[in-house]
This record gives C-alpha cells, sequence and structure tokens, in this order.
C-alpha cells in the first residue's frame, strides 16, 4: 500500500469542485483559475482567497490565470466547510473577472455587491460588525447539490506546530419559514421548532 503523502488527489478534488460549482451556479462562465493549497501564515482566520490579478502565467499559450487557494491549515474542515470556502472565493473570482469591486479595506471588508453576488450562487450571506458581508454559508440548493457529490476526503491538512488538529463535524443550517430565524444541527434527521412561531424549521 503506498503511504506516500501528496497534495496531488487532494487537487484534483479541489478542481472537481470548481468545475461542478461552476457548471451548475455559473453555467460554465468562469476562466478556470489556477488551485493552490497553501498556508494562512500570519492571516489566522482565513480560509481561502481569489487574488484580485493574474498571479499565473504561462509562454505556452501566452495566457494568464487568476488564483483561488484553500488555506492548507483549513483541509481539517468537514466537506461541507471546504464547498462554501470554494464557493465564496468563486464568488470573488466572478467579480474580479467582470469587474466589480467587492472589498474594501485591503480585501477585509465585504460590501453588498458581495453580497448580492454570493447569494445569487449558492450561499447565504450575513454581516459581520468587522469584516462586513463576509459571513457565508452553504444554501438550501447547495447543500443538496454536495449531497450528490462524492464526499471528497482531505486526509492531508498543514498544522501550526504544537497544535493538534480537530476534524470539525458538518453542519446543516435550518430556518423557519415564518420568522427567518436561523440554526444548526449536525444530523440530517433532526428536527426543530421555531421557539417563536411553534413550526418546524426547514
Amino acid at each position: 500500500m503506498n503511504t506516500e503523502a501528496s497534495l496531488k488527489p487532494i487537487l484534483t478534488n479541489l478542481e472537481s469542485l470548481f468545475s461542478t460549482f461552476n457548471t451548475y451556479f455559473y453555467q460554465g462562465s468562469l476562466t478556470k483559475p489556477v488551485i493552490t493549497v497553501l498556508s494562512q501564515g500570519r492571516r489566522k482566520t482565513c480560509a481561502g482567497w481569489c487574488t484580485t490579478y493574474k498571479a499565473w502565467e504561462t509562454e505556452k499559450s501566452a495566457k494568464d490565470y487568476y488564483e483561488i487557494n484553500i488555506c492548507a491549515e483549513c483541509l481539517a474542515r468537514s466537506f461541507e466547510d471546504i464547498a462554501e470556502v470554494m464557493l465564496h472565493e468563486m464568488a470573488h473570482l466572478y467579480n474580479v473577472q467582470n469587474g466589480i469591486q467587492d472589498c474594501s479595506r485591503n480585501g477585509t471588508y465585504h460590501n453588498e455587491k458581495f453580497k448580492e453576488i454570493a447569494e445569487r450562487h449558492g450561499l447565504v450571506v450575513e454581516k459581520d460588525s468587522t469584516k462586513g458581508y463576509a459571513a457565508t454559508s452553504l444554501n438550501t440548493i447547495a447543500q443538496n447539490l454536495i449531497r450528490t457529490m462524492p464526499q471528497y476526503q482531505f486526509d492531508l491538512c498543514r498544522i501550526t506546530k504544537g497544535k493538534k488538529v480537530v476534524k470539525k463535524q458538518s453542519t446543516i443550517r435550518l430556518s423557519c419559514p415564518i420568522c427567518g430565524a436561523i440554526a444548526r444541527v449536525t444530523t440530517q434527521n433532526q428536527k426543530l421548532i421555531c421557539g417563536n412561531c411553534n413550526t418546524f424549521m426547514i
């Protein structure tokens, strides 16, 4: 049995995830970027990024490419979490390809233009007091889509020295159909009743 560590299967799975989302949510309109797995470095709260410039070039085709990175430390997260990060960065990619400025404050504050595009392409967006509309989660359509996909395994992740990686559980977002209250559960079969409206959350 081959026990050698390699990023190749991880990158293959991330590229497949991008292609599926590009087809389903963007009708194939996004130009494929170079997908990388790099360390967050000093950006401890960063799960991924999309460059605002074409960071890669090739002499063979004289064509340049943007970059989408999934932070190496975040590969310990659930498949759903990684899918959410990919869709988040794809919204940035759509905006940069279409000349839409969706961030300020050195790329940390997400504005309403980001919110609009992200919510049109598989995400629920909530406002954060310091980062604007940066808090994203999968909407129901995206959740249902990834349940039909292979649950890619990311068996490698980068760790910070002295810190043990704890694999996060997948969560499912429920909301009240009446008042819009939100809750999260860890198993698909759990049922919750909204305390405000006395009705099942969906």
